[in-house]
């Protein structure tokens, strides 16, 4: 079988996909495998505020997105 100039990605992805696919767990195998850390990042879940710029652009931003789609209904009810 000829397997043009990519072949050896396509043997890998074979290989692998015959060995059960390519999403399988493998164990760790590192020094640092038996160590948990007991220190766990909080998740800062407060609203961002945004400054007074930021909302002036994100509403011209929906205005001109709200007025195409006006403008795009308004000419095809045209039609």
């Amino acid at each position: 079988m000829f397997i043009p100039h990519g072949g050896k990605i396509a043997v890998v992805i074979l290989f692998s996909l015959s060995n059960g696919g390519l999403m399988q767990n493998h164990p760790v195998k590192s020094a640092d495998a038996g160590k948990v850390s007991s220190v766990k990042p909080e998740i800062d879940s407060s609203p961002k505020t945004y400054t007074l710029r930021e909302q002036i652009v994100s509403g011209l931003k929906l205005a001109v997105v709200a007025g195409i789609i006006f403008m795009a209904l308004w000419f095809f009810e045209k039609l």
